[in-house]
């Protein structure tokens, strides 16, 4: 483990884990854009720049630019995995920082395209019907977490994650 490369001694048995909710990948579109649904292979063409104008999609006569990065990593890893595959991500992609950026583009950008966790549901964007995309979210506590962080935590398993 990491940790113990640095002299830091890891006993896996003195944490506990629990699942905490689910975080949901969606995509994002303006919301001016018509395109009420895309298959897994049209998002995977779309996202590798096989698939530039949203025409070829049913949509309007506009070109596609894509969007992404965002500070959670593993929402693009999950995302490649499930939907775009090995194929790399086209080269002319916007880059953004956080996930907020990428919603902030595709807000002022009519054709842009990109991923970010469900919680940046906006009314300036929509999302399209997709393939289910999902992780859940664990809180690991060094042994069993305290009477008021267990407090904390159930709260948190209410929240609409």
């Amino acid at each position: 483990m990491e940790l113990e490369n640095k002299g830091y001694p890891v006993v896996p048995e003195s944490f506990h884990a629990q699942g905490i909710g689910t975080n949901t990948i969606l995509v994002y579109l303006n919301k001016t854009n018509k395109v009420t649904e895309l298959s897994q292979q049209q998002l995977r063409d779309i996202f590798t720049g096989e698939i530039t104008n949203w025409k070829q999609v049913g949509g309007d006569n506009q070109g596609i630019v894509v969007v992404w990065g965002g500070e959670m990593p593993e929402k693009n890893r999950l995302f490649q995995q499930y939907v775009i595959g090995s194929r790399p991500i086209v080269k002319t992609a916007v880059w953004a920082t956080y996930q907020k950026d990428i919603i902030e583009y595709i807000i002022k950008t009519p054709g842009a395209i990109g991923i970010a966790s469900n919680v940046y549901t906006s009314a300036q964007t929509h999302s399209p019907k997709t393939p289910f995309v999902s992780a859940n979210v664990f809180a690991v506590t060094k042994g069993a977490p305290s009477k008021d962080d267990q407090k904390l935590l159930e709260e948190i398993k209410t929240f609409d994650n």
